[in-house]
């Protein structure tokens, strides 16, 4: 079904959502942190007082992207879908809304956490983190236990929901093994909250849950079970983080997962919505794994220059991220040739995902070349340059599989070739036009082709050798990928 604007807003309108005038959009009392800090260091808490500084220090980095309801006045309408006793009633409630006010609209809004978090809240996480000072490394206990937040999320006080609801899935006996606590916390999960990927979007403008609200509807995509199970580990005195996977780097879309941390700060990595023997088995290529982290990096280019000038997907504008990439994939660093003469020194290494080339990293170009780190085996990296709000291509895709680098550049030999085929990759639709590309730092148009009933393959002539291919029907849904072919028409791809 095509979405309308009009067809949008019913449908957010049918979901409700939480707004500024409800608990968690509460403006915060202004903490006085010096004040916090000379309470602590007066009883002589060294670790709360640590933990307060750490606390403090990265603060100004985070903040909740939301929405508030107006009407046609543009009056702020409160509503909080918490108050009632679930979801249902929520939706109900917010009907009845609709009918005393008419027409209703979704105003973005966003709040830095220092407008936002109270002392209480503060005082709430240390008191949780300082029975694991002891048991955990420092840094581990900081980054992935002491917080009040995972992304941007609307921030409630939710370690006590939390507890209670995953009573009995933590730890018991001294060496309880951290896998089975966490097949445990997963089991629960899986009981009660619904995966909605593939079943329905979630048209409300929320771009993350919050952690009460997860509890309350019971359902949502990758990024909200993550969510859901770092509140859940973290309730029970398990440091968690969330790793991101911005965009899958040889299929379409990205995904969200999770890592443990055991007593030595060793990570367990784990997917709550992956049936498997094994908390984790990566199934694909990712193009990056980034794990979201409380402190800031200020070596990320997000805190070096100025935010305009880096794309605005993935997580390339945020400032508290690491990249762990090689925990997940087999990765090396790649150099780039960039074409001559092009001012940008900032150089993108960009995947193709969902019919586009989407940044995932950067590198910082020295003369005509540019290396970039942590790169994966059998993903195919295109530079870029991103300026005018577009990315363009600058100059060969790369890509290596064991100990071989390729480049993907078109030769002036050419060939025939024919393409296939293939069970749940390729299948010809009888009668539409098929348009076979190569790429030389953009997609170039070579030749049109119309499978007719019966056919198997289709012929090109006179194809660049050494060229990315891409074979694209007029009715695309974005979803194909690049090969290449060789001279003996073995086709690969990538």
């Amino acid at each position: 079904m095509k979405i309308t604007k009009t067809t949008w807003l019913s449908l957010v309108l049918a979901l409700g959502i939480t707004v500024p005038a409800a608990k968690a959009q509460k403006a915060g009392t202004r903490i006085d942190w010096n004040k916090l800090e000379a309470h602590y260091k007066k009883q002589g808490d060294a670790v709360r007082s640590d933990l307060l500084n750490f606390l403090h220090a990265h603060i100004s980095c985070h903040y909740t992207d939301h929405y508030v309801w107006q009407d046609s006045l543009k009056r702020e309408i409160a509503f909080d879908e918490l108050d009632y006793p679930d979801f249902n009633a929520s939706l109900q409630a917010f009907e009845q809304l609709k009918k005393q006010y008419g027409s209703l609209s979704a105003v973005p809004t966003r709040r830095e956490d220092g407008q936002v978090i109270s002392e209480e809240d503060i005082r709430e996480c240390i008191d949780a983190t300082y029975p694991y000072a002891s048991v955990y490394p420092g840094d581990i206990l900081s980054e992935y236990l002491l917080p009040y937040r995972v992304i941007t999320e609307p921030v409630y006080s939710w370690r006590a929901a939390y507890k209670e609801r995953f009573s009995g899935t933590g730890p018991g006996a001294e060496k309880d093994d951290l896998r089975s606590v966490i097949t445990r916390v997963t089991d629960n999960m899986n009981q009660w909250f619904i995966c909605t990927y593939n079943l329905e979007k979630r048209p409300d403008p929320i771009p993350y849950l919050g952690s009460l609200q997860l509890l309350h509807r019971k359902k949502g995509g990758c990024e909200d079970a993550a969510n859901l199970m770092t509140f859940a580990l973290r309730s029970l005195g398990i440091p968690c983080a969330v790793d991101v996977i911005p965009y899958w780097g040889t299929s379409t879309g990205g995904h969200f997962l999770n890592t443990a941390f055991d007593r030595n700060g060793r990570p367990v990595h784990f997917d709550a919505l992956i049936d498997s023997d094994s908390l984790y088995e990566m199934i694909r290529e990712p193009a990056k794994v980034f794990r979201l982290t409380y402190s800031a990096d200020k070596r990320l280019l997000s805190s070096r220059i100025p935010l305009s000038r880096i794309p605005p997907n993935g997580l390339l504008r945020e400032k508290c991220y690491k990249d762990v990439t090689d925990e997940y994939w087999r990765t090396r660093a790649l150099e780039f040739d960039i074409e001559p003469g092009h001012p940008d020194s900032v150089i993108y290494a960009s995947v193709y995902n969902g019919g586009r080339w989407r940044p995932v990293w950067y590198g910082i170009r020295k003369d005509s070349t540019v290396v970039m780190d942590k790169l994966c085996e059998g993903v195919v990296y295109a530079p870029t340059v991103y300026e005018h709000m577009k990315n363009t291509g600058v100059g060969d895709p790369v890509a290596f599989s064991g100990d071989s680098i390729i480049r993907f550049r078109p030769l002036p030999e050419t060939h025939d070739i024919r393409v296939y085929e293939l069970e749940r990759y390729l299948k010809f639709k009888v009668g539409k036009i098929y348009t076979l590309y190569y790429y030389d730092k953009k997609w170039i148009k070579h030749q049109k082709k119309i499978p007719c009933t019966g056919c198997k393959f289709l012929s090109f002539q006179e194809v660049p050798k050494g060229a990315l291919l891409l074979l694209r029907c007029e009715e695309s849904n974005n979803k194909e990928r690049p090969f290449t072919m060789d001279d003996q028409g073995q086709r690969s791809w990538w």
